[in-house]
């Protein structure tokens, strides 16, 4: 009985075969990931936040709202985020533990947070660059929250507004939205030389060097 040999060239072309269609499923389990629209994550035993990232349809209405209400979150521009979840960790712990010493610099702990974040030592600098305004197309939205689940009447209130004044993104849609030539010129980021800017390996070290900053602010 004859025995059949496989060519070099065929065993390759089969396994050229598997190869792209291991790649494909691969690709497709990726694309079916389910997008994360929220993500809440503990800062202290009795404390969490809860990021959201928002597009805005009428952003003065929704600016007029946020105003009014005084919700218990820190309201972001969306371009001066730079993504990390440890940003914000780091930030709201360091508020916390200042309401805690009733040390605190502003007059909310909002507030406080959105100084933390600031590499500034001015309130109106965070205000004027990293806070909410009328203008804005998106907001990045950060609940703080003495329970795991942040379901008080005040989240309520605010999801019904949005529904009425623009729509929930998923937070990855961050990487769309942010500004990170803005970012690196408020933080006062120099270049590095061998890491051309807005590069990948630009942007990781650009994204390390503002967690540094608001970890080594006083």
């Amino acid at each position: 009985m004859a025995r059949s040999f496989s060519s070099d060239s065929e065993l390759y072309s089969r396994k050229k075969m598997r190869t792209e269609f291991d790649s494909v499923s691969d690709s497709s389990a990726q694309e079916q990931e389910p997008p994360i629209f929220q993500k809440t994550s503990p800062v202290e035993p009795t404390w969490w936040i809860t990021e959201n990232l928002y597009e805005l349809s009428q952003p003065k209405a929704v600016y007029d709202a946020v105003v009014k209400a005084h919700y218990p979150a820190v309201f972001l521009n969306s371009a001066m985020v730079t993504g990390n979840s440890l940003d914000l960790q780091i930030a709201v712990k360091k508020a916390i533990s200042k309401l805690a010493r009733n040390s605190m610099i502003t007059k909310s702990l909002p507030m406080e947070v959105l100084y933390a974040i600031s590499p500034r030592t001015g309130i109106s600098d965070a205000l004027k660059v990293l806070g909410f305004n009328a203008k804005l197309s998106a907001v990045f939205v950060v609940w703080l929250h003495s329970s795991q689940e942040p379901g008080d009447s005040q989240r309520t209130a605010f999801e019904k507004l949005m529904q009425q004044n623009g729509n929930r993104l998923p937070l990855s849609r961050i990487k769309d939205l942010r500004n990170l030539s803005a970012i690196s010129d408020f933080y006062e980021f120099s270049t590095v030389p061998e890491r051309p800017p807005l590069s990948p390996e630009w942007t990781t070290v650009l994204t390390s060097y503002v967690t540094s900053k608001i970890a080594t602010k006083e």
